[in-house]
């Protein structure tokens, strides 16, 4: 029989205390309850656990990709299991069964749907600009995001976390005069999973601390401090 099918009623004869033959009927396996909230993703790994089944030796645990239809099983003692590897755009079906020592069935859950994320979409820089030691950044919110990673490099050297923020813009105010550094960011959502890295943007910090070519306030630097200003123009 499918995993994913409830077993069906059986009609069982037995004989009663007057010696007459009585029809019953026998539901099969127990139902496995889950523990409340799971499964439940925690990044690239899905945790599941369920109320332990009294009698049971070992617990099989299957998954259902819904999208290609593959199916992955492990057997464990415990009533917990950690999937550890769901990608968070793929939407699974998982299911318990616990196993007595010779194998029989004693319970099963029911069937849980553990919905995939839409991916998110690379955010896109809205402007930059200079003032004294300080890069002013903006990017355009992203559908989905819970917040952002801002990642800098300085040249010559590997990118690295910068910040992570819930807003639209940075003030990275640890900057050398005379340097160039390279600004990505990425979205991230519910189940911290990451967005793309947007388009690289390179800025070079001026000896005087201006951006270079910039010795006076250009219309693009007025409209990206007017952002600053009112930060509700990109959400």
């Amino acid at each position: 029989m499918d995993v994913w099918t409830r077993r069906p009623l059986r009609a069982v004869l037995c004989l009663g205390l007057a010696g007459v033959l009585l029809l019953s009927l026998d539901a099969g396996a127990a139902e496995l309850s889950w523990q409340t909230g799971f499964p439940m993703r925690a990044g690239n790994q899905v945790l599941l656990m369920w109320l332990p089944v009294p009698g049971a030796q070992t617990y099989r645990v299957t998954r259902r990709d819904l999208r290609t239809r593959e199916e992955r099983v492990w057997t464990v003692a415990a009533p917990q299991h950690v999937d550890p590897e769901a990608p968070p755009t793929s939407a699974y079906l998982y299911r318990v069964e616990a196993l007595g020592a010779d194998g029989a069935v004693l319970a099963e859950s029911e069937p849980k749907k553990l919905e995939g994320f839409r991916r998110l979409e690379a955010p896109a820089w809205g402007g930059h600009y200079v003032e004294g030691r300080s890069v002013h950044l903006v990017w355009g919110a992203v559908e989905g995001a819970v917040f952002y990673n801002l990642y800098r490099a300085k040249q010559g050297e590997e990118p690295a976390l910068l910040a992570s923020v819930q807003d639209v813009k940075y003030v990275d105010a640890a900057v050398e005069p005379g340097a160039t550094y390279t600004y990505t960011v990425r979205a991230v959502g519910l189940q911290s999973q990451e967005s793309a890295d947007s388009k690289p943007l390179v800025v070079r910090v001026g000896e005087a601390g201006a951006a270079e070519g910039e010795a006076k306030a250009t219309r693009r630097t007025v409209e990206v401090a007017a952002v600053f200003r009112e930060t509700s123009a990109y959400r």
